[in-house]
């Protein structure tokens, strides 16, 4: 490993941590009444039905389709026309998506303070 990899390497980050917390995370899942794991070959996938309900899931699509713009590249790796996809980046004070991170928060048992804002 280069000083350089060891001097940036994020505590947080640090697989045995990840796996640990991705074990309770995933026995969690597993628990809940509402989620179902369905059958995947090389990832582990929690389906939630009703997740959304239908005028919420509808709120959030319009408002994807009417504020989404082409997705940025990390600065120093943009090429031209390599960017193919479209993203909606909520605003912080956006009441829209707050029902749905709360109830991913809660259902994953994670503080929303550790999450990133929903993105569409």
């Amino acid at each position: 490993m280069t000083a350089q990899a060891t001097t940036s390497f994020d505590p947080n980050a640090d697989p045995r941590k990840l796996a640990w917390f991705g074990e309770i995370v995933r026995r969690r899942l597993i628990a809940h009444p509402a989620v179902e794991q369905v059958c995947s070959e090389g990832a582990e996938i929690f389906l939630v039905k009703g997740f959304l309900k239908r005028r919420d899931c509808k709120d959030l699509v319009e408002a994807i389709n009417r504020q989404a713009a082409p997705s940025t590249l990390y600065i120093g790796t943009e090429r031209e026309n390599f960017r193919t996809s479209y993203t909606h980046h909520f605003a912080n004070d956006d009441p829209l998506p707050k029902s749905c991170e709360q109830y991913i928060a809660d259902l994953l048992g994670i503080d929303p303070i550790y999450s990133e804002r929903m993105q569409g």
